[in-house]
């Protein structure tokens, strides 16, 4: 048995709750900490996909509501795709035979609870449908205060609990009790918000192997590749694909990409925004945040092509990035092509 721990950087903070959590379950059971700061349930789908090999009884525990009600509250991100996100890990973990530990959290600003309170709710009616007990911080916050906002002095901004401090240890403590009471392996019914004949795949086999870098960190490690690169995917036979997501590592101060798929393209750029750090960071980019409808992979089966973008003039970004730069210095760039998260539909059902 591997216990493996999706969230964002709530989860995957240096002697936060799931450092915590792990402390008091490691000896008796392996634990994976695959959490990513700025990451949401998108994310969270493309790393079990990609990244683990589930087996009967390991346990996933899902932490990303939160920054999934953040991204939410912050871009016109389309709720239901944030929702299937969820549910397909939910069946993926199924399939295998294991358990399925939703840890619902929030920020000091109530961004799930409150201001994504009907997402929340359909979150919950998702874990209930699949008979799922879940760790609620805020219920069982409430229920031993009152309220269900948590006081300020354990957040260390309004976005992230105080690493260690009392209310990090109330989660690592509510799981490590929904862990060892067992169960949760999700119920065999019918999906709310997967839709019927729609396939995900991750694809990072560009065209280039001599482009590819290895990319590692304390959280992640990752084969990258250098632009100019193409990415030729399997086109399915009556389906049409969407380009759903776009993993790159982005730098700190360099960097944008043009991306042309067919006749469509998009230039992006891939320097993100956390000021806290001077190292490049995993994010992810959604075209249909930048093309109205989103991008697809082109009729005639030609390959997707990426390289950089010299000039000057105003991108558009995704909520992690910089929005522009006074100069590309492209030489100098970090930022690398992760991997597409590729959405594939029924023609009988696109609508774009």
């Amino acid at each position: 048995m591997t216990v493996y721990i999706f969230g964002g950087s709530n989860t995957a903070m240096k002697n936060g709750w799931a450092t915590s959590f792990a402390q008091q379950v490691m000896r008796r059971v392996p634990v994976q900490n695959l959490a990513l700061g700025a990451t949401n349930s998108i994310n969270a789908l493309t790393r079990l996909m990609e990244d683990v090999i589930l087996k009967k009884d390991d346990v996933v525990i899902w932490s990303n509501a939160t920054n999934d009600a953040f991204c939410l509250s912050s871009r016109p991100y389309d709720e239901a795709r944030m929702l299937e996100a969820v549910e397909r890990m939910i069946q993926i973990t199924r399939a295998a035979g294991a358990r399925f530990l939703p840890v619902l959290i929030d920020t000091f600003p109530q961004h799930l609870m409150v201001q994504q309170e009907e997402f929340a709710s359909r979150i919950l009616h998702m874990c209930s449908h699949y008979q799922l007990e879940v760790v609620n911080l805020p219920q069982a916050y409430a229920a031993e205060t009152g309220t269900m906002q948590a006081r300020a002095e354990y957040f260390i901004d309004g976005l992230h609990m105080t690493a260690g401090g009392e209310l990090s240890e109330y989660v690592a403590e509510l799981t490590e009790g929904l862990w060892r009471r067992g169960g949760n392996y999700p119920a065999d019914v019918p999906t709310l918000w997967v839709p019927d004949g729609v396939e995900m795949e991750v694809f990072s086999a560009f065209d280039q192997p001599d482009m590819s870098q290895h990319f590692e960190s304390l959280l992640i490690a990752k084969e990258t590749w250098l632009p100019p690169v193409t990415a030729t995917p399997v086109r399915r036979q009556g389906m049409t694909t969407e380009i759903q997501a776009i993993t790159i590592l982005a730098d700190p101060v360099h960097g944008r990409f043009n991306m042309d798929s067919g006749e469509q393209s998009l230039t992006v750029s891939a320097i993100h925004n956390f000021g806290f750090t001077g190292n490049p960071l995993i994010v992810m980019v959604t075209p249909r945040l930048m093309i109205p409808g989103g991008m697809f992979l082109p009729d005639d089966a030609s390959a997707i092509r990426f390289s950089w973008d010299d000039t000057h003039h105003p991108v558009p970004t995704d909520m992690y990035l910089k929005p522009a730069q006074d100069r590309p210095a492209t030489g100098e760039s970090s930022a690398r092509v992760v991997s597409l998260l590729l959405r594939h539909m029924p023609e009988s059902s696109v609508e774009h």
